[in-house]
This record gives structure tokens, C-alpha cells and sequence, in this order.
């Protein structure tokens, strides 16, 4: 099965996203005086764990849709989640439990995908306010806003 051109384009973004608060990371570990090769390598071993878990969770998605029965299609998605979880559960579990990572970049670097998300809905929807004020006011006359 090709994965879709969709979910490599929002993998991609995810990754360009991931990469910008790793490197966030990199540099506040740096200003504190902290960094060493196990900051680098635990945010490696963990962005890299969210990236791949957003890759399949949209290989899922995208396999689930061409199944076609609805009852099928929801058991494979909640079986995806359990194992896509198990599976970070256990990168955290060795990232936290090997000397060789830093225990908060781990920890932290794993809400690196969900944040990219995040601020990019956020975005999103001050450009949708935006947008909707500016053709709110487009309607508006100079002798309306005038009389107002």
C-alpha cells in the first residue's frame, strides 16, 4: 500500500515542526548550562518516536478509510492507538531508564508532534478570525462606520 501524498505532507510538517522545538530545546539547555550529548540524543530518540507514531497514525487512518465496514474500520484505529502508545510508553521507559539519554528531554520531546499541532490550529484560526473581520468590515460604508 503507497502512503498518501496527504499524510506525507502533514508527517512532514509534523517533522519541520518537531525539529524547530528540538532545536528550542537544544538552545534552552544550552542558556541554563546543561547541555550534554544526552540532551541531543534523548530528544533525538523521543521527537523521533512522535514523528513516527504521527506517520502511523495516518498510515492507519488512511487504511481504515479503505476498509469500508465502519465496525472494522473502528477496531483497527483503537488497536493502532493501543500499540502506537505501548510503543512510545516503552522508547520513554528506555529513554528514562538508559544513562546514555537525558530523562526531561525524553520526557519532553515527546509532545514535540502534538505541539506543532497545536500552535499550528492556533494559527489557523487567528487567520480565520482575521479573515472574517476583514470581510466583516468590507460590508461596512465609510458613513456607516462614520454614524456608528
Amino acid at each position: 500500500m503507497k502512503i498518501d501524498r496527504v499524510v506525507l505532507r502533514e508527517t512532514r510538517f509534523v517533522a519541520v515542526g518537531t525539529v524547530f522545538f528540538s532545536a528550542l530545546l537544544q538552545l534552552a539547555f544550552l542558556a541554563i548550562g546543561a547541555w550534554d550529548l544526552a540532551v541531543l540524543l534523548g530528544t533525538l530518540l523521543s521527537a523521533g518516536a512522535g514523528v513516527l507514531n504521527f506517520l502511523l497514525l495516518g498510515v492507519t487512518v488512511q487504511r481504515a478509510l479503505a476498509v469500508g465496514d465502519a465496525e472494522r474500520a473502528k477496531a483497527m484505529l483503537r488497536l493502532s492507538q493501543r500499540l502506537r502508545m505501548l510503543a512510545l510508553l516503552a522508547v520513554l521507559a528506555v529513554g528514562v531508564a538508559l544513562s546514555v539519554f537525558s530523562s526531561v528531554a525524553v520526557v519532553v520531546s515527546v509532545f514535540f508532534p502534538r505541539m506543532t499541532l497545536i500552535v499550528r490550529q492556533a494559527v489557523l484560526a487567528k487567520r480565520s478570525r482575521a479573515a472574517a473581520a476583514a470581510k466583516g468590515e468590507e460590508g461596512i460604508s465609510n458613513e456607516d462606520k462614520d454614524n456608528a
